[in-house]
C-alpha cells in the first residue's frame, strides 16, 4: 500500500495526529510506504522521519482571537492558484511514487493533485457538518462563520471520502469505525487520536523529576497562529501575580521568559508535560483538546471567533471546560478569568474525568483507508 499524505503546517496538531495514523497503518501493514507533503511545521516535523515533499499552504493572520475573512483573503488570495501550481509541480514526483490513495489533513492541494493523477482523495478534518447544524440552531452566527462553514463543505464535496474525528462516542458507528460498509457513505466519524495515552508514559513523580519541575505547571497551548501568540503574551504579563508555574508551547516566535513563565516552541515529549500538568489554557484546535480530554486535564478554552471549527470544538466540550473569548483579553478581564480557572481546577478535574471521550481513532482510520483501497481494487 502506497499513501501520499498532505498535512497542514500551521501548527503541530495535524502532524502529530498523522504520525499516530502513520504508525497504525504501518502496524497493520508493515509494507506500507508513505510520502508526506507539507510546509512550515509539518515539513519540519516529518523531515528526517519520512520522505517529504515541500509545498506551500495558507496563512492565518490576526492577533485578537478573531478570524477575519478579508485579511485572510488578502494574505491568501493566490492560494487557489498556488494549490494548482504545487499540484502540477509535484505531479511528476507523485506519478513516480504511484500512490494508491491521497490523504489530506486538511490541505486542499491534495484534492487538486488527486484529480490530476486520477487517484482517490480522503480528507481528515475536525469540522462536522451535523454538529455545525446543531451549533447554528442554538447560536446566532456571523456571516464570516457561515462563509467558512460553506468553504469547508465545498472541500468535503470534492473529496471521495471524509473522516471526522469526534468527541461524541454516540455519533460513531461501530460498523464504520471498523472500516465496514463505507462504500455507500461519504462520511466516517471516528474516535479522537492521540500518539500516547497516560498509561503509556512514566508515573507523574518520575516525570516531574525527569523534567526538572518542582510543582505541577499550567500549560498554555499557543498553536501555530498569531492568535495563540497574542494570548500567551498577555498571560505572560500576569503570571507573576499567581503562585503557579506556566509553561507555553507553540507559536512562530520565541517568547521571553518571565516570573513563573517559560516558553518552548516545540517539545517532542510534550505529552510528558501534559501528564504532570494541573490544567491547560488553550485555543480550540481539536488535537490539543483531544489530548487534554484523554489525559483528563481541566481546560480553559479560547476558540478563535468566527473560526467555525474552533467554535464547534469548544461547543463540544462546553460541559467539561471553561470557555474564554476575545472580550476576556481586555483590561483586567484575563487576570480575573485565569484566577477563576485556577480556583475551579478541582471542579473542572472532576467534570472532565466523567467525560466518556476515548481515543482509538488511528485504528479506525487505518481500517477505513484499507477498506476503501480494497473496494477500489475490486472495482
Amino acid at each position: 500500500m502506497k499513501i501520499l499524505l498532505l498535512v497542514t503546517g500551521v501548527g503541530y496538531g495535524d502532524s502529530t495526529r498523522e504520525e499516530a495514523n502513520i504508525n497504525e497503518l504501518m502496524k497493520q501493514d508493515p509494507k506500507t510506504r508513505i510520502v508526506v507533503a507539507g510546509y512550515d511545521n509539518s515539513y519540519r516535523y516529518f523531515r528526517g522521519k519520512l520522505p517529504v515533499i515541500k509545498i506551500k499552504g495558507y496563512r492565518l493572520p490576526g492577533t485578537k482571537l478573531k478570524f477575519n475573512v478579508l485579511p485572510f483573503i488578502f494574505y491568501n488570495y493566490l492560494l487557489p492558484f498556488i494549490w494548482v501550481f504545487f499540484a502540477l509541480k509535484i505531479r511528476r514526483a507523485v506519478k513516480a511514487f504511484k500512490p494508491d490513495v491521497i490523504i489530506s489533513d486538511f490541505e486542499p492541494t491534495g484534492i487538486a493533485l488527486a484529480k490530476l493523477v486520477k487517484k482517490k482523495c480522503i480528507v481528515i478534518f475536525g469540522y462536522d457538518p451535523e454538529l455545525y447544524k446543531e451549533y447554528a440552531s442554538k447560536h446566532r452566527l456571523s456571516w464570516k462563520t457561515r462563509v467558512e462553514a460553506w468553504y469547508f463543505e465545498q472541500i468535503y464535496k470534492k473529496a471521495d471520502h471524509v473522516i471526522i474525528p469526534s468527541f461524541f462516542p454516540e455519533r460513531i458507528s461501530n460498523k464504520l469505525s471498523k472500516g465496514e460498509g463505507i462504500e455507500e457513505q461519504k462520511f466516517s466519524r471516528v474516535h479522537v487520536t492521540v500518539r500516547k495515552g497516560p498509561r503509556d508514559l512514566q508515573p507523574k513523580n518520575v516525570l516531574m523529576k525527569k523534567l526538572g519541575l518542582k510543582k505541577q505547571p499550567i500549560i498554555v497551548m499557543m498553536g501555530g497562529s498569531e492568535f495563540g501568540y497574542s494570548l500567551a503574551k498577555k498571560i505572560r504579563k500576569l503570571t507573576g501575580t499567581f503562585d503557579e508555574e506556566f509553561i507555553a508551547f507553540g507559536g512562530r516566535k520565541k517568547l521571553r521568559s518571565a516570573k513563573n513563565f517559560r516558553h518552548y516552541r516545540f517539545k517532542e515529549n510534550f505529552l510528558e508535560y501534559l501528564k504532570v500538568s494541573k490544567g491547560v489554557i488553550t485555543l480550540a484546535g481539536q488535537k490539543t483538546l483531544a489530548e487534554c480530554a484523554i489525559f483528563k486535564k481541566p481546560m480553559l478554552i479560547f476558540p478563535i471567533k468566527h473560526h467555525v471549527e474552533q467554535e464547534i470544538n469548544a461547543y463540544s466540550l462546553r460541559r467539561y471546560a471553561m470557555t474564554g473569548s476575545a472580550e476576556n483579553l481586555k483590561g483586567k478581564n484575563l487576570k480575573n478569568l485565569v484566577g477563576l480557572f485556577i480556583a475551579r481546577l478541582p471542579e473542572l478535574k472532576s467534570k472532565i474525568e466523567q467525560a466518556k471521550i476515548v481515543d482509538g481513532g488511528s485504528k479506525e482510520i487505518a481500517a477505513i483507508v484499507r477498506t476503501l483501497l480494497r473496494q477500489r481494487t475490486k472495482h
